[in-house]
């Protein structure tokens, strides 16, 4: 399915019927007026990319920071399935992103999988943007060795 026809199939409490994309094959949707999250359509592969900038390395000590989005990627420790970050350098900002095949993409699943994204975006924003993280505030130590997969 392509993106429009996914979001003219959602249910229309979730109000997304009226999101078009722009010329670039785009769609923006604004969450609370703090969150963005771009779904960008990939038509010659069928997928659809969710993303959205949680933090500005430009504003914090970029070290901690990645520290602590790397660690939380780790086997999916504190991230949503299929989810990664990214750093934009061109804009100093780290993204959360997630790719989806839209081929057999069911309109359930994808407002599921929209809702799973905005709220791991939510939090990651709120985490980097408000923590105001320091090396002092790590402890990559303690947690190591915790969370190996142990084959």
């Amino acid at each position: 399915m392509s993106l429009s026809e996914i979001l003219a199939s959602l249910p229309p409490e979730l109000g997304l019927q009226d999101l078009a994309s722009d010329a670039n094959g785009i769609c923006e949707l604004a969450v609370d007026d703090r969150l963005k999250i771009l779904i960008e359509e990939e038509p010659q592969t069928l997928s659809l990319h969710l993303y959205s900038v949680v933090a500005s390395v430009a504003e914090m000590d970029a070290v901690p920071a990645f520290a602590t989005v790397l660690e939380a990627q780790l086997f999916g420790r504190e991230i949503g399935e299929g989810m990664a970050f990214g750093l934009d350098q061109a804009t100093s900002e780290i993204v959360l992103w997630r790719k989806m095949y839209s081929g057999n993409l069911e309109p359930d699943t994808f407002a599921e999988a929209l809702t799973e994204f905005i709220n791991w975006a939510e939090h990651w924003q709120t985490r980097l943007g408000t923590e105001g993280m320091s090396h002092s505030d790590l402890n990559l130590e303690s947690t190591a060795n915790e969370f190996f997969i142990r084959a």
